[in-house]
């Protein structure tokens, strides 16, 4: 086979697999984002019982 054709498609195929990783990379950036905004820890309140200071 031709050896220009081959080093172009395999170029390609190397260059969608990087920018696929480069996207998800980013969107699982986004997601995280997202996430701790619409799911905010829960403030710790001090009030609870420490379980190491409870008799046993």
């Amino acid at each position: 086979m031709n050896w220009l054709v081959l080093t172009v498609v395999g170029i390609i195929c190397i260059a969608i697999i990087v920018l696929t990783f480069l996207k998800d990379r980013k969107d699982e950036e986004e997601f995280e984002e997202h996430a701790h905004k619409d799911y905010p820890k829960p403030p710790h309140d001090h009030d609870d019982a420490d379980p190491e200071e409870t008799p046993k």
